[in-house]
């Protein structure tokens, strides 16, 4: 393994841990198990190659709904049914109404799309190019010198 994959390694590991901490501060927090199922997961091996990045996202199940949405808003665009899974009716008290109600099933419209990781990367995207090319600019050169330099 060279210095450079090395180094590289390392800023782009930063750049994750930038992200996750930007990604917990932009999370929906009505449930703080979203914003605290964040994980930084360092790239491994694939294949022959070595893998230079990480993902940074939610490890909890639901991560992804909430930041696509769902239903309507979501990627099938439509409706979705929610049925009682343990009981034979689901209760419920509408938005404004008194008292509850009951129904066997209800056809739930969605749930609009929070991309709090997309808009935590477009807060980070600057300061994380500049930090690459500030890490591995003087890494390239010297790579470029110990391989004999550049080919005409």
């Amino acid at each position: 393994m060279t210095k450079f994959a090395d180094q590289a390694r390392k800023t782009v590991l930063q750049i994750g841990e930038r992200l996750r901490n930007e990604a917990y501060e932009r999370a929906p927090k009505k449930r703080t198990d979203l914003a605290r199922s964040i994980i930084v997961v360092p790239g491994g091996d694939i294949g022959v190659f070595e893998s230079i990045g990480c993902y940074v996202g939610p490890s909890i199940d639901y991560g992804l709904w909430v930041h696509e949405g769902t239903g309507k808003f979501g990627p099938k665009k439509r409706a979705y049914p929610i049925r009682p899974k343990r009981k034979k009716a689901l209760k419920f008290k509408p938005t404004g109404a008194t008292d509850a109600i009951l129904r066997r099933g209800v056809m739930h419209p969605g749930i609009r799309p929070q991309p709090f990781m997309d808009d935590a990367w477009l807060a980070i995207e600057e300061w994380a190019l500049y930090k690459l090319a500030d890490d591995l600019g003087e890494e390239v050169l010297s790579e470029i010198e110990l391989q004999g330099g550049w080919e005409k």
